[in-house]
């Protein structure tokens, strides 16, 4: 049997016979699992909904920099999509099928979020004296839903002019889908120095976008929403870098977990000023620490109840990250209306269990079930090809012959 072996521009992939792919050497690399990191994607999830309760209640926040936790999941997010798909992609997968598996993998909790939140909006609306415009709740609520920020509202419904205003959150879920398809859309042409490129080209436009807005963490407001292009190009592009350094080993580094975890919630704790020491501190994390904690988490190995514990943080980090915000603003919102008032640190205490509890129950009774009968349909019924034949046919010229 003829063997060769294709260089592509991220990786190596193995083909047999003329080109075909080495089913397994791809199986080899998509059970190769970071367990590490899905743990401290968990910690990312459980510092930003600590970070945004502390806002919502104004008490003292512990976590002042829990924002920061949206740029780690960015540069995870270039990791492992480098790790899942480079050698697929380059191995025959199409594009369709990428998005549409990135879709369901994605968008099912997603949605359940969007409908948990505006339905609390519509109720405060219907329900309270406050001023809640129904057609802006309902006009954000359908722009959330096809994942598409809203700038039309007249009033900042959460107290903020957000780019979605429903479930502010969901700012980075746009981001996260535009820069894994434009990734899968110049895979083929992205080499490891156009992939530092484009990251240092991001990094010096988020840094102007900094100095512009005397703030670093910026796309989530409409009023610097065009900014998240740069903020999620640098962390995804850095992701991407990192696992290029890890599989070529041109690093060997190997810290304890607990020295790792510590690093990135000491990183979340630095409290914040007023001025630009806080946007080098943004900057310093988002460029060098956030992708270094990637970096250092790849290279551990965990076994036992500390991976069955990582692996279940790192599937619980997505639920909590999208419905910490409905599950907190249909609670709040009930103890109001009941005339409820408890002391704040066991309201605080009362909110982050139920955010947990809640996003454990959606995880298990909605998100794996929908994921399941996703997968399942698109296999049975070759979604990718179908979508893909339909897409052709509709943009097919037609000529008359003469």
């Amino acid at each position: 049997m003829l063997l060769a072996v294709k260089e592509s521009q991220l990786g190596t992939v193995a083909v047999v016979d003329g080109g075909l792919p080495n089913d397994d050497y791809l199986e080899s690399r998509t059970k190769v699992f970071y367990s590490a990191l899905d743990g401290l994607r968990g910690i990312a999830a459980i510092g930003v909904a600590l970070f945004h309760l502390a806002n919502w209640t104004s008490v003292q926040n512990f976590f002042p920099r829990g924002d920061l936790a949206v740029d780690f999941f960015f540069c995870l997010s270039g990791f492992v999509l480098a790790h899942a798909y480079s050698h697929r992609l380059g191995a025959g997968m199409t594009f369709c099928e990428f998005a549409i598996t990135r879709i369901i993998r994605l968008y099912p909790m997603l949605l359940f979020s969007v409908v948990l939140a505006t339905a609390y909006f519509v109720g405060k609306s219907l329900l309270t004296a406050e001023i809640i415009p129904l057609f802006d709740v309902l006009a954000s609520g359908a722009a959330a839903a096809l994942v598409l920020p809203y700038f039309g509202s007249s009033v900042p419904l959460s107290g903020q002019y957000e780019a979605f205003p429903v479930n502010g959150p969901l700012w980075s879920l746009f981001f996260e889908f535009f820069i894994s398809f434009a990734w899968a859309a110049i895979l083929a042409v992205l080499t490891f120095r156009r992939t530092l490129a484009l990251a240092g080209l991001c990094a010096v436009l988020l840094l102007i976008g900094a100095f512009i807005h005397d703030d670093l963490l910026i796309g989530d407001q409409t009023s610097d929403f065009v900014w998240g292009f740069p903020r999620v190009g640098v962390s995804f592009m850095l992701g991407l870098a990192v696992h290029h350094i890890h599989t070529q080993k041109w690093i060997s580094l190997r810290l304890p977990l607990i020295v790792v975890c510590v690093l990135l919630i000491l990183s979340l704790m630095v409290p914040r000023t007023i001025g630009v020491w806080d946007i080098l501190f943004d900057a310093l994390f988002v460029y060098v620490i956030s992708p270094f904690i990637v970096l250092t988490g790849a290279a551990i190995t965990l076994s036992g109840r500390l991976k069955t514990a990582a692996d279940i943080g790192g599937e619980l980090s997505y639920p909590i990250y999208v419905l910490h915000f409905p599950i907190f603003a249909w609670l709040n919102g009930g103890l109001q209306m009941a005339g409820i008032m408890l002391p704040i640190w066991i309201s605080i205490t009362l909110f982050f269990l139920c955010i947990i509890l809640g996003s454990w129950l959606a995880m298990v009774w909605f998100e794996r079930p929908v994921r399941r009968l996703l997968n399942h349909r698109k296999k049975t019924k070759n979604w990718p090809v179908v979508i893909q034949s339909n897409v052709t046919r509709l943009f097919r010229w037609n000529v008359p012959k003469l």
